[in-house]
């Protein structure tokens, strides 16, 4: 500063030296011509100041006041350039005190078109730096003093390979007035180059070198024109422009600081290429100085091999530091004394202008205010520029030279723009903030910078009003739109409270961020009512949760207050959710079974979700639910427990399970009724969901199996679901009287499904038309056989193990397979012979493969009776296969089978009868007309025991009876029936049989021994509804009786021819003795109630021999029995000898 005024002084003084350096010289050499005045000069600063080279042209006084010097011009010795060039000095005298005292004073100097040449060498050493000091100045009044359009020429010299620089000051006009004494008063104006004409005013005095100077230029264009002049001319301005400019590009070059507090930033400008270079270029100009102008040099970055370099702009192009400005400058320079700075006042009115530095995040246009400074103060008054509807207000005082606790800085931005460009110049930590909210719109922005008063600049009094702005958090990607209020700024802290609309819910947000910075802690409470889940909530949520909710269809209105915290020190967020759902609705897709009325809690803490209290409605069912959605190993978990009450089990709940197992189940047993259910769903998302039942109660329900249409209701079960299977905890149904209970399990795999039911019982089930009706449906052959032969009033109880398999195939029968105990009790089974009162134990192993039955099993009765003949314990093995029923043993129908092939007893029917014991064997073929075959042993039979069973009138009969008996027939018709046998009876009493009676009466008066006989043996075959005896042979110690032939009818007709000799003891019959001589012979006719005996001559029995069997009542079978199992050999016997 001291060097430029210097420069400027010397520049007046030469003028003044050049102009008046005749003021005192004598009277007589101004009178004398024109040349002697010049020489006169030239000796003058030849004395004076040698160092200078002084050249003068012609000189010219007209005695009427006026000297004219001509090319007057001075130059330091060694320099090239001339100092100062006066082309034409007009110097005004006093005339009348010439005339007079003939004494020279100046009253006026009129310079025209002076020009003054200042130069600096490369060193630094200026073309002036040689003059001498200058003379002492009397103590005579100034001269007034003009200056008509001068110029001042600055040349400056750089350092080697930087082109010179040239600063111009034209047209200057200038008027010096003296005002008192030794004073001045200054008038003018010039122009200066790039900045434009400078008007001046002011005074200073000669002696003391004090005054003051006002100035103004109007506008004045700030721009890289200017500061290039600036910068050209004053190279400390150049390198300190350098330093700005290196740190701010230092600052964009460097990596964003995480830790930083302060909001905004630009480092890590340069990495994303947000600037561009610049550079300065010359501006040739004629003549032997260069202008050096700041112009920015940018690439075209559609060129061909374009790559933005490092260094990086600073602004437009033709900006300083990215300011351009039109200004009206005011200035006031103030010396108060030589020994003190000078005072200084500077006012710009900034007029227009735009601000381009890439600090900001957009250029500002229409830059205006003012400001004012001085030796104490900066001071921003007004100061405003706008972006389209963006609009930045500044204010600010700060002290000078250094800042003071009372400076501040406040800046007010009306409609910032929330975009990315804001966005770019956040620093790191507010960035994330920025992010984590994703605003829009436009906010009011108002901060006071105010300074500590040590060393640092603080945000004070920040207020961000938001106008109808927008909000997306991350988290929750949930625009909320048309929000205002406020971010207010209280001491440290941040305080926030919001209003705004989620779609048409009203939402707010109140919150606080506590010491903004890295390590802030900030909290957010979002409260809002009546928050429809729809598509813009289900599209907002996280990807995993957006699943869920998309899966389970939900939908529905919340109340909903979500609270953000983030803890000091941490950079996460820590959501935390609470929601009450109101008129929900939910359809979860892998269970559609949809859900209305649905209401609830929901809280979220982080990732992890908490349903609680969830109700809803399915028509009359009702259902609650508890569950959780979490994210424990990064990978989305829902878990939701539903209890489902007063479910009716109709079409929308068979629709819900999407398993076809299930449907093929759900088709083969078409269950009705009501259920409570316990559903757990467990859903891993991106996999399928584990849907599990632990608990499922069926009430006032029915099932109908599609295989086999009988009825069973009013069912109770419970059931769980779970891997795949059902298992089968309680079951409870009736058919009418008939009961049902199991426990089991429902397996399903990629063909079907199996019931396996191990505990399944019915009871009193009831072989009536609906049963057999229902297996005729089912086509289940054997089964049907099997239910035709048991009698409607029969009554059977089974338990056991059932198993049934269905495929997904419907064209597929139902199969089953069974372990199984049935139990009877006096019914009747007519499977050929009629079994009657049947008790007791069967117990089944089969299989049923959808076309025939195959089944194996023992029979353990207590009571049967077949024939009108009573057994009891009867026990053996039976099969049943291509529908053919063999009790007993299959072998004993062998067509090989010969006598001597034993079977084993084991393997063979055991029954009790009369004292004796029994064995079985039959076989039948279950059709519409049964055929069949029955093998049967007795022995040890006791004939007493018959006789008291069977034939109370003739109870004094015993014996023991031993026999076989092989039947065969088809259907119930006993003219079908055939077979044969043989009864053998011993230690016999037979006396009291009726046909022997009537035989003892027709042969004698007398009454016979009750032993009479005590040995009988019977051979007959079965035939044409009756018994057709081979041969009857009694034995006793009085008589023998023989018959050959003969037969007793099924309907009880009798015919019988006897022949009897005397016994072994030779008792004598007259009868016999006198006809026969021994021979005797007896007609047995009529029936076994009434039977009439005759006797008849000898010869006449040769062919009577007929069956005596009838006396056993034995009556035809509507049903020949089947039984399976081994026999002994049939019985064979002959007549002793």
């Amino acid at each position: 500063m001291r060097k430029l005024r210097n420069i400027i002084k010397w520049a007046f003084i030469l003028l003044l030296v050049g102009g008046g350096i005749g003021g005192g010289v004598a009277y007589q050499q101004w009178t004398q011509r024109g040349e002697l005045i010049r020489k006169e000069i030239l000796a003058q600063f030849s004395d004076k100041a040698p160092q200078l080279d002084v050249a003068v042209g012609q000189c010219r006084f007209d005695f009427l006041r006026h000297v004219r010097i001509e090319d007057f011009s001075v130059k330091v010795k060694g320099q090239k350039t001339a100092l100062t060039k006066l082309p034409l000095t007009v110097i005004t005298i006093d005339r009348d005190l010439l005339l007079q005292d003939t004494q020279i004073s100046v009253d006026k100097i009129h310079f025209k078109q002076p020009r003054l040449q200042l130069a600096c060498s490369a060193n630094g050493v200026w073309n002036f730096e040689g003059l001498p000091e200058l003379p002492k100045s009397g103590k005579g009044v100034l001269p007034e003093v003009r200056i008509e359009d001068g110029e001042v020429a600055i040349y400056m010299q750089h350092e080697q390979g930087a082109e010179p620089a040239l600063f111009t000051l034209d047209d200057v006009n200038i008027e010096l007035v003296p005002s008192g004494r030794r004073k001045f008063q200054l008038r003018g104006q010039t122009r200066i180059e790039h900045a434009g004409v400078v008007n001046l005013n002011g005074e200073f005095s000669v002696d003391d070198k004090t005054g003051e100077i006002k100035g103004k230029l109007e506008e004045l264009t700030i721009g890289s024109k200017l500061f290039g002049a600036i910068a050209a001319m004053v190279p400390e301005a150049d390198k300190q422009w350098h330093n700005v400019r290196n740190q701010l590009i230092a600052e964009m070059s460097k990596a964003p600081d995480p830790q930083s507090s302060s909001p905004f930033s630009i480092a890590g400008m340069l990495s994303r290429n947000e600037a561009l270079p610049v550079s300065y270029t010359n501006d040739k100009t004629n003549g032997p100085f260069a202008m050096v102008s700041a112009s920015s040099d940018v690439p075209n970055k559609n060129a061909k091999g374009f790559r933005d370099p490092l260094l990086g702009d600073t602004g437009a192009n033709d900006s300083t530091m990215g300011v351009v400005a039109t200004v009206d400058l005011n200035f006031w320079l103030k010396q108060w004394q030589i020994s003190s700075d000078p005072e200084y006042k500077v006012l710009i009115d900034l007029n227009g202008g735009e601000i381009t530095n890439p600090v900001l995040p957009f250029p500002l246009h229409d830059l205006r205010g003012s400001i004012y400074v001085d030796n104490r103060q900066i001071v921003c008054r007004n100061i405003f520029a706008s972006n389209g509807p963006t609009r930045i207000e500044v204010e600010s005082h700060i002290s000078q030279p250094v800042a003071s606790a009372s400076d501040k800085v406040e800046v007010k931005i009306v409609n910032l723009a929330c975009d990315e460009r804001l966005r770019s110049r956040l620093s790191a930590n507010f960035g994330r903030i920025y992010d984590a909210h994703q605003p829009e719109g436009y906010i009011d922005f108002e901060v006071a910078l105010k300074y500590d008063g040590r060393e640092k600049w603080e945000p004070r009094g920040l207020v961000v009003t938001s106008k109808r702005a927008g909000v997306t958090h991350k988290l929750f990607p949930l625009p909320v739109k048309n929000a205002v209020g406020t971010i207010t700024q209280q001491d440290n802290n941040l305080v926030i409270d919001m209003k705004g609309f989620v779609g048409a819910r009203p939402v707010t947000l109140k919150g606080y961020v506590q010491e903004p910075g890295p390590n802030s802690s900030i909290l957010f409470d979002i409260n809002v009512e009546k928050l429809p889940i729809d598509e813009e909530f289900i599209n907002a949520a996280p990807p995993g949760l957006k699943k869920t909710i998309q899966a389970m269809a939900l939908t529905g209105t919340m109340n909903g207050h979500l609270r953000l915290w983030k803890p000091s020190g941490t950079k996460k967020f820590q959501p935390t959710l609470e929601a009450t759902l109101h008129n929900g609705a939910m359809n979860y897709a892998y269970f559609p079974y949809e859900v209305t009325n649905l209401t609830g809690e929901l809280r979220a803490v982080g990732d992890d979700w908490t349903f609680t209290n969830l109700k809803g409605v399915h028509g009359d069912a009702k259902l609650y639910a508890n569950g959780t959605y979490q994210k424990p190993n990064g990978v989305s978990e829902l878990k939701l427990r539903v209890n489902t009450t007063g479910a009716p089990i109709d079409r929308s709940l068979k629709s819900a399970f999407k398993s076809a197992q299930i449907l093929k189940l759900w088709e083969d047993f078409s269950p009705t009724g009501t259920v409570n259910v316990v559903t757990d769903v467990h859903w891993l998302v991106g996999s399928r969901a584990d849907i599990t039942m632990p608990r499922v109660e069926q009430f006032d329900g029915s099932f109908k199996m599609k295989s086999l249409p009988y009825l069973i209701d009013n069912v109770r079960a419970t059931y769980t679901y779970q891997d795949g299977k059902v298992e089968i905890q309680s079951f409870e149904g009736t058919h009418d009287a008939t009961s049902m209970t199991a426990k089991g399990k429902v397996d399903f795999d990629r063909e079907g499904w199996t019931a396996r039911l191990e505990q399944f019982v019915i009871k009193d089930l009831s072989p009536n038309e609906e049963l057999k009706n229902a297996l005729k449906t089912a086509e289940v052959s054997g089964l049907v056989g099997i239910s035709e032969a048991l009698s409607d009033d029969q009554l059977v109880s089974i338990g056991g193990m059932l198993e049934l398999r269905g495929t997904d195939n419907p064209k597929d029968p139902m199969t089953a397979a069974w372990d199984l105990a049935a139990f009877l009790k006096d019914g009747d089974i007519d499977i050929g012979p009629s079994f009657e009162s049947v008790s007791g134990r069967v117990d089944a192993r089969g299989i049923w493969d959808g076309y025939s039955t195959t089944m194996a099993g023992s029979i353990d009765l207590t009571a049967l009776t077949v024939l009108d003949y009573e057994f009891e314990a009867i026990r053996g093995p039976f099969e049943f296969q291509d529908n053919v029923l063999t009790i007993g043993s299959k072998d004993a129908f062998a067509p090989k089978f010969l006598p001597a092939n034993r079977i084993a007893p084991q393997q063979s029917i055991k029954a009790k009868a009369i004292g004796g014991d029994f064995s079985f064997h039959s076989q039948t073929k279950l059709s519409d007309i049964p055929t069949y075959q029955i093998k049967m042993n007795m022995s040890h039979a006791k004939l007493q025991q018959y006789a008291k069973k069977y034939m109370p009138e003739s109870e004094n009969l015993s014996g023991t009876m031993r026999g076989w008996m092989n039947l065969s027939g088809e259907g119930e018709a006993p003219a079908n029936l055939s077979g044969s046998g043989q009864l053998q009876v011993q230690q016999a009493e037979l006396y009291e049989l009726p046909v022997l009676l009537q035989v003892f009466e027709a042969l004698s008066d007398a009454t016979p021994d009750r032993a009479a006989f005590d040995y009988a043996m019977l051979d007959f075959k079965v035939k044409n509804s009756r018994f057709n005896f081979n041969s009857i042979d009694l034995e006793g110690d009085t008589i023998n009786l023989h018959a050959r032939g003969g037969f007793a009818g099924f309907d009880k007709s009798l015919e019988l021819d006897f022949y009897s000799r005397l016994s072994r003891t030779q008792v004598p019959i007259p009868v016999l003795n006198q006809l026969t001589a021994g021979w005797v012979g007896v007609d047995v006719r009529g029936n076994l109630d009434d039977p009439k005996a005759e006797i008849k001559p000898a010869p006449l029995l040769d062919d009577a021999l007929k069956g005596f069997l009838r006396s056993f009542k034995l009556r035809p079978p509507q049903r020949a029995p089947v039984f399976q199992g081994g026999i002994a050999r049939p019985l064979r016997f002959s007549a002793p000898q």
